[in-house]
């Protein structure tokens, strides 16, 4: 347990629900029957591509200042954000 408390807030939470999303994938597709060596690969593949997006949108927000701005400016912000790394992910899935 000792870990968990050195280990920053951020990964903490980087950590859980990344592994959440792993879990809930897998449930699923043992549920369909869809579990094949495939599936593996594609989670991987959404694990390797997932968390340095999510790092990156971090950083977006942070070196942006949203946090500190006004409630409309944030939601505003939050949204053009979130599109902008959902379209950047949706195009790494079609090539990949």
């Amino acid at each position: 347990m000792s870990f968990l408390k050195k280990l920053p807030v951020y990964w903490l939470f980087q950590l859980l629900g990344w592994s959440l999303f792993v879990l809930v994938t897998v449930f699923f597709a043992y549920t369909f029957d869809r579990l094949d060596p495939k599936f593996f690969q594609r989670v991987f593949l959404y694990l390797s591509i997932g968390i340095p997006l999510s790092h990156l949108m971090r950083e977006a927000i942070r070196r942006s200042h949203i946090l500190i701005k006004p409630i409309e400016q944030q939601i505003f912000g939050f949204i053009f954000i979130t599109f902008f790394f959902a379209f950047a992910i949706g195009i790494a899935e079609t090539f990949l």
